[in-house]
């Protein structure tokens, strides 16, 4: 880890992303939000709301501040998100955590490895998260680690920074190595989105 980078993401990049959530975003709205990730794991990642089974553990590593794994009706659904506390205070979002939801919520950031869910997630998700981080390899590590075999993965991201909120990542080459050796890529798609329009997404499955 880069002290230096790691002081960045404390003083300016957590700040700016709280800033951005505590404004109204696509998250304040029904009309835009369901649909969104309506698109984002039922189109692109191609799985149903009941594609779980109600014991498998589903992994949000950086949930933002209302959960996107409300779209799946089965699961224990984990969210971490290091801004989590004070994401609870907006009072736009904070009635869109359940009791279950906030059980499951850890305060962390996603470099932090939580041993209890290695090796144990039936579906890890890392979308609009890794370009957010003071060390994405150790969010990759941490992917691969919670996934069982035959788990499914789902990243989405920016690599180029863009500005306070994005630090960005310094090599795409050496992120999909690192995804690749503990992973089968499924679907990878340059430029995914319409509206809002990410470098890269792709679905792989541990292996």
């Amino acid at each position: 880890m880069d002290p230096e980078r790691k002081q960045q993401w404390d003083s300016v990049h957590q700040p700016f992303e709280l800033r951005y959530h505590k404004n109204d975003n696509y998250r304040w709205h029904d009309d835009l939000f369901v649909p969104a990730w309506e698109s984002n794991f039922g189109r692109f990642l191609e799985l149903k709301p009941d594609h779980f089974a109600p014991d498998d553990i589903l992994i949000d590593i950086g949930a933002g501040s209302r959960p996107a794994f409300s779209y799946f009706t089965r699961g224990r659904c984990v969210h971490i998100e290091p801004l989590a506390e004070k994401y609870l205070e907006i009072p736009a979002v904070e009635p869109y955590w359940s009791p279950a939801d906030l059980e499951n919520l850890h305060p962390v950031a996603a470099e932090t490895c939580l041993e209890e869910f290695i090796g144990r997630a039936a579906f890890v998700n890392c979308w609009n998260v890794l370009d957010h981080c003071f060390d994405w390899r150790a969010v990759v590590r941490n992917m691969v680690a919670y996934a069982k075999p035959g788990a499914v993965l789902s990243l989405c991201t920016d690599t180029k920074s863009h500005g306070d909120g994005h630090p960005g990542i310094d090599d795409v080459a050496e992120l999909l190595t690192l995804l690749g050796r503990f992973s089968r890529f499924v679907k990878v798609e340059i430029n995914y989105g319409v509206e809002v329009v990410r470098d890269i997404a792709l679905k792989a499955v541990r292996i």
